[in-house]
């Protein structure tokens, strides 16, 4: 691992004067997020930091794995250190609102119209197939570019992701990955907690028109005589059939497996990633999906935080409307 400030026209290696580095993400947020003290006054090394200043994390391979803007430096009287926070280039997307119409265009070609108006780098923007119509105002990047995502999802049945991978965003369908990281005790995984959950349950979706008039019920049975009904209403547009929504929002909706891992560390695995994890004793057995991950390197030693899901569960948004 190697990390980089650059300033200006000015590249400098500062690992030896990092304590306590985390990095970390979320599939909720727009950006992933690095932080550390840096030592100021080390003999003969006196260094500084300030907002703006660029930071570039590499693995062991040189790829680059985080590239961002320090965005918080906070510093006390009685330490020798400051604390640093820096933001990938997903702060781009959250913290720029846009306003656009899009009538009947794949999520792909919108989000590079975005991307492209706001100079923000793009590897792969990948194409749903599906045709979205969708009106924003005012609305932020990262949420403009999720619903139409969202959408999409509703129409063909796939989930995707948002992230940036270095310095470039890259939005793709989520799939298990053929190399996932396998998680095992007495190999690298150090602790496990499984919890299942019903509280933000969903077992029945009533389908109303623009008028109000309920025209169909979509649900599942058996977890409405198990738990009781919990329903969820949504409208559906003229000349469009909500039975592809209604069915998503049941399988995302059902009883939530949360799985918390402690593992060795490895800078491959980020939030959206899948991983193999074995664990009888937690209930660990298959492939999970990474909804969040914190990375630490703490007084030589490299461990990794995982928030796993037995589901293939999306961030989704709902912004702006299909309508004028």
């Amino acid at each position: 691992m190697e990390l980089r400030l650059y300033r200006e026209n000015t590249v400098t290696v500062i690992n030896q004067l990092v304590r306590g580095l985390t990095w970390s993400g979320d599939k909720a947020q727009a950006a992933r997020q690095l932080a550390f003290d840096l030592v100021t006054n080390a003999p003969g090394v006196p260094m500084t930091v300030r907002n703006g200043d660029h930071l570039e994390l590499l693995d062991d391979a040189g790829a680059c794995r985080f590239f961002g803007m320090v965005v918080q430096v906070r510093q006390r009287t009685d330490s020798p250190t400051v604390s640093v926070t820096a933001y990938d280039r997903g702060i781009y997307l959250a913290n720029n609102d846009g306003t656009y119409k899009f009538r009947g265009v794949d999520p792909a070609d919108a989000a590079a119209v975005v991307c492209r108006d706001y100079d923000i780098p793009y590897s792969r923007l990948e194409r749903a197939g599906a045709a979205v119509t969708r009106i924003f105002a005012g609305v932020s990047l990262w949420q403009i570019i999720a619903t139409l995502y969202t959408k999409a999802g509703e129409q063909n049945g796939k989930r995707y992701m948002a992230r940036f991978i270095g310095r470039e965003l890259e939005v793709t369908e989520r799939t298990v990955q053929p190399t996932s990281l396998v998680i095992r005790p007495g190999s690298n995984l150090l602790n496990a907690s499984t919890t299942r959950s019903v509280v933000n349950m969903r077992n029945s979706v009533a389908i109303y028109d623009g008028d109000g008039n309920r025209l169909r019920v979509v649900e599942d049975g058996d977890a409405v005589k198990l738990y009781g009904l919990m329903q969820k209403h949504v409208t559906q547009r003229d000349g469009e059939d909500a039975a592809g929504e209604a069915q998503s929002i049941l399988d995302d909706s059902g009883e939530a497996q949360t799985v918390s891992v402690t593992a060795l560390g490895n800078m491959a695995v980020m939030t959206g990633d899948t991983v193999v994890a074995y664990q009888p004793d937690a209930g660990l057995r298959g492939v999970f999906w990474v909804d969040s991950d914190t990375h630490q390197w703490s007084k030589g030693l490299y461990t990794m935080q995982l928030t796993l899901n037995l589901k293939n569960m999306a961030y989704t948004a709902n912004a702006g409307s299909d309508k004028e």
